[in-house]
């Protein structure tokens, strides 16, 4: 992934898995609603350097803790508690992640 393009392509990717799996349970119909957490959560992936990971399954729990903390800065109301909250998480990232390393083609599964 080089150019401005691809970037902008993968943030609305991030944003629609956000919105499909809707982590935060919002029920908007606003497709630009989980924008500023993919932005935040595709900030955090690129800093981490997921891309140069060969192995996706060490990378989940890193990208879950991401999801995490990215959903609990932008919303105030997550419980410490709430299990339900982690497991969505969970599969919010384990998502992500494949569309993340999906954009990167040394990462795809062909040129493995």
């Amino acid at each position: 992934m080089q150019d401005y393009g691809s970037k902008v392509k993968l943030l609305a990717q991030f944003t629609a898995v956000l919105k499909q799996q809707d982590p935060m349970k919002l029920g908007s119909p606003r497709e630009e609603e989980y924008e500023p957490e993919a932005l935040s959560i595709l900030a955090r992936f690129s800093e981490s350097g997921f891309h140069l990971s060969e192995e996706r399954d060490e990378i989940i729990p890193f990208a879950t803790g991401i999801v995490v903390e990215v959903m609990k800065f932008w919303f105030s109301s997550v419980s410490e508690n709430d299990d339900n909250f982690f497991s969505n998480c969970n599969s919010v990232a384990t998502r992500l992640v494949e569309v993340y390393l999906s954009a990167w083609p040394s990462n795809n599964e062909e040129n493995r």
